[in-house]
């Protein structure tokens, strides 16, 4: 009960938390354009704790007719948060997340030489990333970071090990050979995760369209279908991207001249990582 109705509260330059009757009652609504507003990411109201006025304040930030409900937001967050916190799922959110475990293979001729760059400890060679399926993202950033190091031979390796300050979680594109290892990883690693589910995801789609009277059949349902949703997106990223990094600069350059236009999250990968890639080859 106290988290689905707790407000984070700055009072007198204290950080500290609570229960406001009455403002607790407002819906969640995600930030979006369609409330009217230029920015995006703006939401329909904001609240804080004023102290000239000694109470919490919640204020409006577009035009609210009059019989209109009026939202806040939770926040952004997986539909695992909003479930288990508040009791329902988004049917469209940005913001999920799954699952991604990866190691180091013990079979890796390097195995050694990696653990011992990780500190000595074997448990340190494996690793647990909560992840969404967006390029850019910090998550997602360190989850490639650590698949690059896990995935470095002979002197890709040698290279990192001599770079002074060496952080696991800031390692960018190594090279081509390295990236589709990493690539080719996470799909299997994604695809196996997806066959752990008890349904697919287009059979999720189907039961959704089809209507779900249980409340908590559909939350449930809407949840692991984002978990789905983000796996497979994986799996797209490497069957679209390997071929790429296969080509030519050439080839390339006609093939990705559309990914500096559309802008979508596949697309940032291309020009941030393949392009750069594929560059330096033929340099």
């Amino acid at each position: 009960m106290v988290i689905t109705r707790i407000f984070g509260l700055v009072v007198e330059g204290n950080k500290t938390d609570g229960l406001v009757p009455y403002a607790d009652m407002l819906n969640h609504k995600k930030p979006s354009s369609e409330t009217g507003s230029n920015n995006k990411d703006e939401a329909d109201t904001k609240w804080t704790y004023e102290d000239s006025r000694g109470g919490f304040i919640i204020t409006s930030t577009r035009v609210i007719q009059r019989g209109d409900q009026v939202f806040d937001s939770y926040g952004r967050k997986c539909n695992s948060r909003f479930f288990v916190n508040y009791g329902f799922s988004l049917d469209d959110n940005e913001d999920n997340e799954a699952m991604i475990r990866v190691g180091i293979p013990p079979d890796d001729p390097q195995f050694h030489m990696k653990l011992r760059m990780l500190g000595g400890r074997e448990h340190s060679a494996r690793r647990e990333f909560q992840i969404p399926g967006v390029w850019g993202h910090k998550k997602v950033k360190e989850l490639f970071s650590f698949m690059r190091f896990v995935h470095a031979q002979d002197s890709e390796l040698m290279l990192l090990s001599a770079t002074t300050g060496f952080k696991l979680d800031e390692i960018g594109p190594i090279s081509i050979r390295n990236e589709i290892k990493v690539l080719e990883d996470l799909r299997r690693t994604a695809k196996q995760s997806i066959s752990w589910f008890d349904t697919t995801l287009e059979s999720d789609n189907k039961r959704l369209a089809d209507g779900v009277d249980d409340s908590n059949i559909r939350n449930c349902t809407v949840m692991r279908r984002g978990e789905k949703i983000v796996l497979h997106w994986y799996v797209d990223l490497a069957d679209r991207a390997i071929p790429l990094l296969q080509m030519s600069w050439k080839d390339l350059k006609r093939a990705a001249a559309k990914s500096y236009k559309t802008k979508d999250t596949f697309d940032f990968y291309v020009t941030q990582v393949v392009v750069n890639l594929v560059k330096d080859r033929k340099a």
